[in-house]
Protein backbone atom coordinates (compact mmCIF):
# COMPACT_ATOMS: atom_id res chain seq x y z
CA UNK A 1 0.00 0.00 0.00
CA UNK A 2 3.08 2.47 0.90
CA UNK A 3 4.40 1.94 -2.28
CA UNK A 4 1.14 2.49 -4.53
CA UNK A 5 1.13 5.51 -2.50
CA UNK A 6 3.97 6.44 -3.64
CA UNK A 7 3.49 6.04 -6.92
CA UNK A 8 0.44 8.05 -7.01
CA UNK A 9 2.11 11.23 -5.00
CA UNK A 10 5.01 11.05 -7.69
CA UNK A 11 2.46 11.04 -10.52
CA UNK A 12 0.32 13.90 -8.83
CA UNK A 13 2.90 16.03 -9.30
CA UNK A 14 4.81 15.07 -12.17
CA UNK A 15 0.85 15.89 -13.42
CA UNK A 16 1.26 19.48 -11.39
CA UNK A 17 4.65 20.48 -12.26
CA UNK A 18 4.34 19.68 -16.03
CA UNK A 19 1.80 22.58 -17.01
CA UNK A 20 3.72 24.50 -14.37
CA UNK A 21 6.74 24.19 -15.87
CA UNK A 22 5.07 25.53 -19.49
CA UNK A 23 3.94 28.46 -17.48
CA UNK A 24 7.60 28.94 -16.28
CA UNK A 25 9.13 28.60 -19.70
CA UNK A 26 6.54 31.05 -21.21
CA UNK A 27 7.13 33.66 -19.08
CA UNK A 28 11.46 33.32 -19.12
CA UNK A 29 10.06 33.47 -22.73
CA UNK A 30 8.25 36.18 -22.73
CA UNK A 31 10.31 38.64 -20.98
CA UNK A 32 13.58 37.91 -22.79
CA UNK A 33 11.77 39.16 -25.96
CA UNK A 34 10.38 41.94 -24.46
CA UNK A 35 14.13 42.94 -23.43
CA UNK A 36 14.92 41.78 -27.02
CA UNK A 37 12.37 44.40 -28.43
CA UNK A 38 13.16 47.00 -26.32
CA UNK A 39 16.81 46.90 -26.88
CA UNK A 40 15.86 46.86 -30.58
CA UNK A 41 13.48 49.43 -29.92
CA UNK A 42 16.31 52.22 -28.05
CA UNK A 43 18.75 51.06 -30.78
CA UNK A 44 15.99 51.70 -33.97
CA UNK A 45 15.42 55.18 -31.31
CA UNK A 46 19.01 55.98 -31.04
CA UNK A 47 19.62 55.76 -35.06
CA UNK A 48 17.08 57.79 -36.00
CA UNK A 49 17.97 61.07 -33.51
CA UNK A 50 21.62 60.29 -35.27
CA UNK A 51 20.68 60.00 -38.64
CA UNK A 52 18.56 63.48 -38.48
CA UNK A 53 21.17 64.85 -36.85
CA UNK A 54 23.83 63.56 -40.00
CA UNK A 55 21.08 64.45 -42.71
CA UNK A 56 21.16 68.25 -41.02
CA UNK A 57 24.27 68.50 -40.35
CA UNK A 58 24.74 67.43 -44.57
CA UNK A 59 22.03 70.35 -45.45
CA UNK A 60 23.77 72.93 -43.44
CA UNK A 61 26.96 72.67 -44.73
CA UNK A 62 25.70 72.74 -48.31
CA UNK A 63 24.28 75.68 -47.21
CA UNK A 64 27.58 77.22 -45.91
CA UNK A 65 28.95 76.26 -49.34
CA UNK A 66 26.40 77.58 -51.78
CA UNK A 67 26.94 80.98 -49.62
CA UNK A 68 30.22 81.40 -49.98
CA UNK A 69 30.31 80.34 -53.23
CA UNK A 70 27.65 84.14 -53.75
CA UNK A 71 29.81 85.85 -51.51
CA UNK A 72 32.84 85.17 -53.80
CA UNK A 73 31.55 87.07 -56.79
CA UNK A 74 30.54 90.04 -54.75
CA UNK A 75 31.47 93.39 -53.31
CA UNK A 76 28.23 94.75 -52.35
CA UNK A 77 28.48 95.93 -48.81
CA UNK A 78 24.53 95.39 -48.39
CA UNK A 79 24.42 91.82 -49.61
CA UNK A 80 27.55 90.66 -48.01
CA UNK A 81 26.22 91.52 -44.79
CA UNK A 82 23.05 89.56 -46.38
CA UNK A 83 25.42 86.38 -47.28
CA UNK A 84 27.17 86.73 -44.62
CA UNK A 85 24.82 86.32 -41.76
CA UNK A 86 23.59 83.15 -43.51
CA UNK A 87 26.95 81.69 -43.74
CA UNK A 88 27.40 82.15 -39.72
CA UNK A 89 23.93 81.24 -39.24
CA UNK A 90 24.18 77.82 -40.91
CA UNK A 91 27.63 77.38 -39.87
CA UNK A 92 26.54 77.55 -36.36
CA UNK A 93 23.84 74.81 -37.37
CA UNK A 94 26.39 72.37 -38.65
CA UNK A 95 28.43 72.33 -35.44
CA UNK A 96 25.06 72.01 -33.05
CA UNK A 97 24.05 68.79 -35.38
CA UNK A 98 27.91 67.92 -35.18
CA UNK A 99 28.09 68.00 -31.79
CA UNK A 100 25.09 65.15 -31.45
CA UNK A 101 26.52 62.80 -33.77
CA UNK A 102 28.16 59.71 -31.14
CA UNK A 103 32.25 60.65 -31.87
CA UNK A 104 34.46 61.77 -29.29
CA UNK A 105 35.02 65.16 -29.49
CA UNK A 106 38.77 64.70 -30.01
CA UNK A 107 37.70 63.22 -33.40
CA UNK A 108 36.15 66.07 -34.83
CA UNK A 109 38.37 69.21 -33.63
CA UNK A 110 38.92 69.86 -36.58
CA UNK A 111 36.03 69.89 -38.13
CA UNK A 112 34.74 71.88 -35.42
CA UNK A 113 37.20 74.44 -35.53
CA UNK A 114 36.52 74.75 -39.34
CA UNK A 115 32.34 75.71 -38.50
CA UNK A 116 33.28 77.75 -35.66
CA UNK A 117 35.47 79.86 -37.71
CA UNK A 118 33.82 80.48 -40.73
CA UNK A 119 30.68 81.14 -39.03
CA UNK A 120 32.72 83.62 -36.23
CA UNK A 121 34.32 84.70 -39.23
CA UNK A 122 31.12 85.80 -41.04
CA UNK A 123 29.41 87.58 -38.23
CA UNK A 124 32.53 89.97 -37.63
CA UNK A 125 32.72 90.42 -41.05
CA UNK A 126 28.52 91.23 -41.22
CA UNK A 127 29.24 93.86 -38.31
CA UNK A 128 32.23 95.58 -40.32
CA UNK A 129 29.81 95.92 -43.38
CA UNK A 130 26.75 96.92 -41.77
CA UNK A 131 29.09 99.42 -40.05
CA UNK A 132 30.37 101.17 -43.73
CA UNK A 133 33.36 99.03 -44.13
CA UNK A 134 33.53 97.99 -48.19
CA UNK A 135 34.47 94.32 -49.41
CA UNK A 136 38.13 94.25 -49.70
CA UNK A 137 39.86 92.05 -51.82
CA UNK A 138 41.72 90.16 -48.93
CA UNK A 139 37.88 88.99 -47.65
CA UNK A 140 37.09 87.73 -51.09
CA UNK A 141 40.31 85.64 -51.04
CA UNK A 142 39.45 84.50 -47.88
CA UNK A 143 36.06 83.48 -48.72
CA UNK A 144 37.42 81.42 -52.05
CA UNK A 145 39.39 79.51 -49.12
CA UNK A 146 36.64 78.69 -47.06
CA UNK A 147 34.64 78.07 -49.98
CA UNK A 148 37.42 74.87 -51.01
CA UNK A 149 36.90 73.53 -47.57
CA UNK A 150 33.32 73.84 -47.14
CA UNK A 151 32.75 71.97 -51.03
CA UNK A 152 35.13 69.14 -49.55
CA UNK A 153 33.47 68.70 -46.43
CA UNK A 154 30.10 68.67 -48.22
CA UNK A 155 32.00 66.05 -50.86
CA UNK A 156 32.18 63.61 -48.00
CA UNK A 157 29.42 64.11 -46.21
CA UNK A 158 27.54 62.88 -49.63
CA UNK A 159 29.92 59.73 -49.39
CA UNK A 160 29.42 59.02 -46.59
CA UNK A 161 25.55 59.83 -47.04
CA UNK A 162 25.82 56.42 -49.92
CA UNK A 163 27.90 54.14 -48.28
CA UNK A 164 24.96 54.85 -44.75
CA UNK A 165 22.07 54.04 -47.61
CA UNK A 166 24.15 51.00 -48.78
CA UNK A 167 24.50 49.88 -45.19
CA UNK A 168 28.02 49.60 -45.88
CA UNK A 169 28.96 51.95 -42.16
CA UNK A 170 26.93 52.68 -39.20
CA UNK A 171 26.19 55.66 -37.33
CA UNK A 172 27.34 54.21 -34.16
CA UNK A 173 28.52 50.71 -32.82
CA UNK A 174 25.41 48.93 -32.02
CA UNK A 175 24.91 49.24 -36.08
CA UNK A 176 27.86 46.12 -35.55
CA UNK A 177 25.19 44.05 -34.70
CA UNK A 178 23.54 43.79 -37.72
CA UNK A 179 26.39 42.88 -39.64
CA UNK A 180 28.03 46.45 -40.58
CA UNK A 181 31.55 46.37 -40.14
CA UNK A 182 32.45 50.26 -39.71
CA UNK A 183 31.04 53.42 -38.48
CA UNK A 184 31.05 56.85 -39.12
CA UNK A 185 33.41 57.38 -36.74
CA UNK A 186 36.10 55.83 -38.38
CA UNK A 187 35.14 57.31 -41.71
CA UNK A 188 36.05 60.74 -40.14
CA UNK A 189 39.55 60.37 -39.59
CA UNK A 190 39.83 60.93 -43.59
CA UNK A 191 37.52 64.28 -43.18
CA UNK A 192 40.09 65.43 -39.98
CA UNK A 193 42.79 64.87 -42.11
CA UNK A 194 41.88 67.14 -44.96
CA UNK A 195 41.25 70.11 -42.30
CA UNK A 196 44.89 69.47 -41.09
CA UNK A 197 45.87 72.42 -43.63
CA UNK A 198 43.56 74.74 -42.74
CA UNK A 199 44.60 77.79 -42.65
CA UNK A 200 44.32 80.04 -40.04
CA UNK A 201 42.47 83.26 -39.96
CA UNK A 202 43.62 86.26 -37.31
CA UNK A 203 40.81 88.42 -37.31
CA UNK A 204 38.86 89.84 -34.00
CA UNK A 205 36.59 87.31 -32.90
CA UNK A 206 36.54 84.53 -30.34
CA UNK A 207 37.26 81.67 -32.66
CA UNK A 208 40.22 83.44 -33.65
CA UNK A 209 43.59 81.14 -34.36
CA UNK A 210 45.30 83.19 -31.66
CA UNK A 211 41.61 82.48 -29.23
CA UNK A 212 42.11 79.04 -29.90
CA UNK A 213 45.68 78.56 -29.12
CA UNK A 214 44.71 79.46 -25.35
CA UNK A 215 46.01 77.25 -22.63
CA UNK A 216 43.18 76.51 -20.11
CA UNK A 217 43.91 78.96 -17.24
CA UNK A 218 42.36 76.86 -14.62
CA UNK A 219 44.45 74.28 -14.87
CA UNK A 220 47.56 76.23 -15.80
CA UNK A 221 49.13 75.41 -12.09
CA UNK A 222 48.20 72.06 -11.59
CA UNK A 223 50.26 68.94 -11.68
CA UNK A 224 49.42 65.95 -14.42
CA UNK A 225 48.04 62.87 -13.03
CA UNK A 226 48.29 59.99 -13.98
CA UNK A 227 45.15 57.62 -16.41
CA UNK A 228 44.25 55.12 -13.22
CA UNK A 229 44.23 58.43 -10.60
CA UNK A 230 42.14 60.24 -13.15
CA UNK A 231 40.18 57.44 -13.62
CA UNK A 232 39.28 58.09 -9.58
CA UNK A 233 38.06 61.01 -10.44
CA UNK A 234 35.32 59.65 -12.16
CA UNK A 235 34.75 56.68 -10.12
CA UNK A 236 33.74 59.06 -7.21
CA UNK A 237 31.43 61.15 -9.41
CA UNK A 238 29.06 58.57 -11.19
CA UNK A 239 29.69 55.48 -8.57
CA UNK A 240 28.85 52.38 -9.79
CA UNK A 241 28.17 53.78 -13.15
CA UNK A 242 32.40 54.21 -13.88
CA UNK A 243 32.43 50.27 -12.99
CA UNK A 244 32.44 49.59 -16.76
CA UNK A 245 34.67 52.35 -17.90
CA UNK A 246 38.00 50.95 -19.19
CA UNK A 247 41.33 53.55 -19.93
CA UNK A 248 40.93 54.17 -24.34
CA UNK A 249 43.83 56.57 -25.02
CA UNK A 250 45.10 59.89 -24.31
CA UNK A 251 43.71 62.61 -25.86
CA UNK A 252 45.70 66.04 -27.01
CA UNK A 253 44.35 69.51 -28.25
CA UNK A 254 43.51 72.72 -26.36
CA UNK A 255 42.93 70.43 -23.00
CA UNK A 256 44.90 67.49 -22.59
CA UNK A 257 42.46 64.55 -21.64
CA UNK A 258 42.34 60.57 -20.65
CA UNK A 259 39.53 59.26 -22.64
CA UNK A 260 37.62 56.88 -20.71
CA UNK A 261 34.47 54.39 -22.56
CA UNK A 262 32.71 51.36 -21.86
CA UNK A 263 28.88 49.72 -22.10
CA UNK A 264 26.44 48.54 -19.00
CA UNK A 265 25.41 45.38 -18.56
CA UNK A 266 21.75 47.14 -19.73
CA UNK A 267 23.27 48.35 -22.97
CA UNK A 268 24.15 51.88 -22.50
CA UNK A 269 27.04 53.44 -23.78
CA UNK A 270 29.15 55.66 -21.20
CA UNK A 271 32.04 57.98 -22.11
CA UNK A 272 34.40 60.16 -20.15
CA UNK A 273 37.07 62.55 -20.26
CA UNK A 274 39.79 63.75 -17.80
CA UNK A 275 42.44 66.03 -17.66
CA UNK A 276 45.85 65.36 -17.20
CA UNK A 277 46.36 68.41 -15.47
CA UNK A 278 44.32 67.77 -12.26
CA UNK A 279 42.57 65.23 -12.74
CA UNK A 280 39.58 67.06 -13.51
CA UNK A 281 36.07 65.93 -15.23
CA UNK A 282 35.87 67.66 -18.56
CA UNK A 283 32.86 65.88 -19.85
CA UNK A 284 31.33 62.63 -19.51
CA UNK A 285 28.31 61.30 -21.48
CA UNK A 286 25.36 58.31 -20.25
CA UNK A 287 23.63 57.52 -23.18
CA UNK A 288 20.49 56.35 -21.22
CA UNK A 289 17.01 57.47 -22.90
CA UNK A 290 14.54 58.55 -20.75
CA UNK A 291 10.76 57.80 -21.79
CA UNK A 292 9.07 59.96 -19.61
CA UNK A 293 9.17 63.30 -17.58
CA UNK A 294 8.19 62.10 -13.55
CA UNK A 295 10.04 64.94 -11.94
CA UNK A 296 9.85 68.83 -12.25
CA UNK A 297 12.70 71.63 -13.07
CA UNK A 298 13.23 72.11 -9.07
CA UNK A 299 14.14 68.27 -8.99
CA UNK A 300 16.39 68.43 -11.49
CA UNK A 301 18.21 71.60 -11.08
CA UNK A 302 18.43 70.05 -7.22
CA UNK A 303 20.39 66.86 -8.60
CA UNK A 304 22.57 68.92 -11.19
CA UNK A 305 23.53 71.47 -8.36
CA UNK A 306 24.47 68.51 -5.84
CA UNK A 307 26.74 67.18 -8.91
CA UNK A 308 28.37 70.19 -9.39
CA UNK A 309 29.02 70.49 -5.91
CA UNK A 310 30.69 66.77 -5.41
CA UNK A 311 32.94 67.68 -8.51
CA UNK A 312 34.27 70.63 -6.59
CA UNK A 313 33.27 73.63 -8.79
CA UNK A 314 32.73 75.99 -6.08
CA UNK A 315 29.95 78.65 -6.38
CA UNK A 316 27.86 78.27 -9.57
CA UNK A 317 24.79 80.07 -10.86
CA UNK A 318 22.00 78.83 -12.77
CA UNK A 319 21.66 80.27 -16.21
CA UNK A 320 19.10 78.84 -18.70
CA UNK A 321 17.45 75.71 -19.39
CA UNK A 322 16.27 73.42 -22.04
CA UNK A 323 14.26 69.82 -22.02
CA UNK A 324 14.69 68.10 -25.11
CA UNK A 325 13.86 64.33 -25.17
CA UNK A 326 13.28 64.31 -21.91
CA UNK A 327 16.80 65.51 -20.39
CA UNK A 328 17.09 68.77 -19.05
CA UNK A 329 20.28 70.41 -20.04
CA UNK A 330 21.10 73.22 -17.57
CA UNK A 331 23.52 75.98 -18.19
CA UNK A 332 25.47 77.10 -15.01
CA UNK A 333 28.24 80.28 -14.61
CA UNK A 334 30.55 80.41 -12.04
CA UNK A 335 29.94 83.44 -9.34
CA UNK A 336 32.20 85.74 -7.71
CA UNK A 337 31.46 88.73 -5.20
CA UNK A 338 27.94 88.57 -6.62
CA UNK A 339 29.11 88.55 -10.38
CA UNK A 340 27.61 85.81 -13.13
CA UNK A 341 30.53 85.35 -14.91
CA UNK A 342 29.13 84.01 -18.36
CA UNK A 343 32.58 82.83 -19.77
CA UNK A 344 33.48 80.03 -16.99
CA UNK A 345 30.29 78.24 -18.27
CA UNK A 346 29.22 74.34 -17.24
CA UNK A 347 26.30 72.47 -19.18
CA UNK A 348 24.67 69.73 -16.84
CA UNK A 349 22.05 67.06 -18.44
CA UNK A 350 19.68 65.23 -16.63
CA UNK A 351 17.36 62.83 -16.85
CA UNK A 352 13.53 64.48 -15.90
CA UNK A 353 12.65 60.44 -14.99
CA UNK A 354 14.75 60.06 -11.85
CA UNK A 355 16.81 62.87 -11.84
CA UNK A 356 19.82 60.97 -12.44
CA UNK A 357 23.31 63.21 -14.25
CA UNK A 358 23.41 61.96 -17.62
CA UNK A 359 26.13 64.15 -18.60
CA UNK A 360 28.05 67.30 -18.04
CA UNK A 361 30.63 69.72 -19.93
CA UNK A 362 32.55 72.01 -18.62
CA UNK A 363 35.49 73.12 -21.48
CA UNK A 364 34.15 77.08 -21.02
CA UNK A 365 35.09 76.44 -16.93
CA UNK A 366 38.42 74.96 -17.44
CA UNK A 367 39.40 77.54 -20.46
CA UNK A 368 38.64 80.96 -18.19
CA UNK A 369 37.82 80.11 -14.70
CA UNK A 370 40.31 82.02 -12.43
CA UNK A 371 39.66 84.86 -9.99
CA UNK A 372 39.10 88.26 -11.83
CA UNK A 373 39.91 91.68 -10.80
CA UNK A 374 36.94 93.85 -11.45
CA UNK A 375 37.80 97.40 -12.67
CA UNK A 376 35.67 100.37 -10.89
CA UNK A 377 32.45 100.82 -11.77
CA UNK A 378 32.13 104.22 -13.20
CA UNK A 379 28.00 104.20 -14.42
CA UNK A 380 24.89 103.59 -11.62
CA UNK A 381 22.53 101.25 -12.30
CA UNK A 382 20.43 104.14 -12.51
CA UNK A 383 22.27 105.28 -15.27
CA UNK A 384 22.56 102.25 -17.14
CA UNK A 385 18.94 102.14 -17.15
CA UNK A 386 18.61 105.09 -19.21
CA UNK A 387 20.05 102.78 -21.94
CA UNK A 388 17.05 101.17 -21.92
CA UNK A 389 13.67 102.19 -24.34
CA UNK A 390 10.90 104.05 -22.72
CA UNK A 391 8.68 100.67 -24.27
CA UNK A 392 10.42 98.25 -22.28
CA UNK A 393 9.68 97.33 -18.69
CA UNK A 394 12.56 96.22 -16.61
CA UNK A 395 11.79 92.86 -14.57
CA UNK A 396 15.58 92.08 -13.22
CA UNK A 397 19.28 93.15 -13.03
CA UNK A 398 21.94 91.91 -12.50
CA UNK A 399 25.83 92.05 -12.15
CA UNK A 400 27.37 89.51 -15.24
CA UNK A 401 30.71 89.38 -16.72
CA UNK A 402 29.97 88.58 -20.64
CA UNK A 403 32.58 87.22 -23.34
CA UNK A 404 33.10 89.92 -26.33
CA UNK A 405 33.80 88.47 -29.72
CA UNK A 406 36.93 90.39 -29.35
CA UNK A 407 38.03 87.26 -26.49
CA UNK A 408 37.70 90.38 -24.18
CA UNK A 409 35.16 90.28 -21.46
CA UNK A 410 33.42 92.87 -20.20
CA UNK A 411 31.30 93.47 -16.72
CA UNK A 412 27.97 94.95 -17.07
CA UNK A 413 24.34 95.38 -15.90
CA UNK A 414 22.33 92.18 -17.23
CA UNK A 415 18.71 94.18 -17.84
CA UNK A 416 15.71 91.68 -18.44
CA UNK A 417 13.02 93.21 -20.12
CA UNK A 418 10.02 93.13 -21.66
CA UNK A 419 7.70 94.34 -24.71
CA UNK A 420 4.59 92.98 -25.36
CA UNK A 421 5.18 89.12 -25.35
CA UNK A 422 9.07 89.19 -25.88
CA UNK A 423 11.71 89.30 -23.40
CA UNK A 424 14.96 90.66 -23.51
CA UNK A 425 18.37 90.92 -22.23
CA UNK A 426 20.09 94.20 -22.38
CA UNK A 427 23.93 94.55 -21.18
CA UNK A 428 25.27 97.83 -20.28
CA UNK A 429 28.90 98.35 -19.72
CA UNK A 430 29.39 99.47 -15.96
CA UNK A 431 32.12 101.38 -16.88
CA UNK A 432 31.05 102.70 -20.84
CA UNK A 433 27.47 103.48 -20.31
CA UNK A 434 27.61 101.55 -23.88
CA UNK A 435 25.56 98.42 -24.41
CA UNK A 436 27.54 95.77 -25.13
CA UNK A 437 25.05 93.40 -26.40
CA UNK A 438 21.32 92.69 -26.77
CA UNK A 439 20.10 89.28 -26.72
CA UNK A 440 16.19 88.20 -27.15
CA UNK A 441 15.17 85.15 -24.86
CA UNK A 442 12.66 82.32 -27.14
CA UNK A 443 10.49 81.32 -23.98
CA UNK A 444 8.15 78.30 -23.59
CA UNK A 445 7.49 75.37 -21.43
CA UNK A 446 10.77 73.22 -22.74
CA UNK A 447 13.21 76.26 -21.44
CA UNK A 448 14.34 79.45 -22.33
CA UNK A 449 16.75 80.07 -24.60
CA UNK A 450 19.00 83.05 -26.05
CA UNK A 451 19.22 84.10 -29.66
Amino acid sequence: MKIKFAWKERAFWLKLGFPAALVVIALVTGFGIYQYQRAHDLRERMEQTYRRAFMELSDDVSGVRSELAKAMVISDRTEMVKRSSAIYRMADGAKEHLGYLPMPEEEMVNTEKFLSQVGDYCAVLAVEHLEGSPVTQEESAHMRDLYQYAKGLEESLGQMDLKLQRGEIALWDAGQQAGKTATVSGEWKSVEEDFQEYPSLIYDGPFSEHLLNRSPIALESLETVRAEDARNTVRELLGNRANVLTFREECEGRIPCYYYAGQGPDGRQLSAQVTKAGGKLLWFLDARQPYEIKIDMDTAKSSAQEFLHRARFGEVEESYYEIKGNIATINYAALQDGVILYPDLIKVRVAMDNGEVLGMESTGYYMNHQTRVFPEVTVSQEEAREKLSAAVVPEQCRAVLIPLESGKESLCYEWKVRMEEEAFLVYVNMNTGEVDDVLMLIESPEGTLTV
